[in-house]
């Protein structure tokens, strides 16, 4: 395969999971970097949990497909331990995917 740098990082290919795929614990970064990705994105992450969008979250428009998932994640400190285990067992760059949501103020 072809090895690449990016960001300073050295990937053996340049073959990234994206976000929210299949990264959402550490079993399956540890998994995708296995299958051959050379570097594995968490599922995006806020500092609060966030239950997300409520079923269904996919809808068919006239055989287009629209996703709402909501951002739905455990929070920062669930996701630090998995993405601190898929770091130490992918055996290739784990990249956290973080959110910011802007508050409002009332």
């Amino acid at each position: 395969m072809l090895g690449v740098t990016l960001c300073g990082l050295t990937l053996r290919n340049p073959l990234i999971l994206a976000s929210g795929i299949r990264g959402n614990n550490a079993n399956l970064l540890i998994r995708a970097a296995k299958e051959g990705a050379g570097a594995a994105t968490s599922k995006s992450c806020s500092l609060q949990p966030r239950e997300g969008h409520s079923n269904p979250t996919m809808m068919d428009a006239d055989g287009l497909y629209i996703n709402a998932i909501g951002l739905s994640n455990p929070g920062v400190e669930d996701e630090i331990l998995e993405i601190r285990r898929a770091v130490k067992e992918a055996g290739v760059p784990v990249i956290a995917s973080i959110v910011a949501l802007r508050m409002r103020l009332r």
